[in-house]
């Protein structure tokens, strides 16, 4: 079964655009990267992840 992945943790966005977690965190805050509260997780929506590639494909 391949699951297709709809949101992404800091870690995982971390990695991706190789930055640190806390980087993420505090983008987060600053509103520059969407995120979503999903109880005590928060998670990135993997769109933004898309639109950043694409962004940098352009």
């Amino acid at each position: 079964m391949n699951a297709v992945k709809n949101f992404y943790t800091a870690s995982e966005v971390a990695a991706i655009i190789r930055t640190s977690r806390t980087h993420v965190y505090r983008r987060i805050e600053a509103g520059e990267i969407p995120a979503v509260k999903i109880g005590e997780v928060i998670r990135v929506p993997a769109w933004w992840i898309d639109q950043l590639g694409a962004q940098v494909v352009s």
